[in-house]
């Protein structure tokens, strides 16, 4: 009888850690910027959201790149016009960032709740 009140009791403690969040972690409102940029030759909006700063100084991005469905046309003297469609581009990563090496072409840590569209 006492071994099945100790595993009830282990049981209810585990249930209430596992609903319980973790202090800060859902409240942070990550910074992010949106824009313009290049993903190859493509010309495409670019999103990147920050996370917190971790205690060794590095922190966690995510990086989007999106470009609508388009269709491109060119002209050659020999066929006139032509073209091809070109399909929609969506690519998303997610990557450690430390001060001291931060990817060509983007800008240091996003300050939390900051958002540019």
């Amino acid at each position: 009888m006492l071994k099945h009140t100790i595993i009830a009791s282990a049981a209810a403690i585990a249930l209430a850690l596992v609903g319980t969040p973790i202090a800060g972690a859902d409240d942070y409102d990550p910074g992010c910027i949106g824009g313009p940029a290049m993903y190859g030759l493509r010309h495409v909006i670019r999103s990147i959201c920050d996370g917190p700063i971790l205690p060794d100084g590095s922190w966690w991005r995510s990086r989007r790149f999106y470009a609508p469905a388009d269709y491109n046309v060119w002209y050659t003297p020999s066929f006139g016009f032509e073209g091809a469609p070109i399909p929609e581009l969506e690519v998303q990563d997610k990557y450690q960032v430390w001060p001291d090496a931060i990817p060509f072409g983007e800008m240091g840590h996003i300050d939390e709740g900051v958002s540019i569209p």
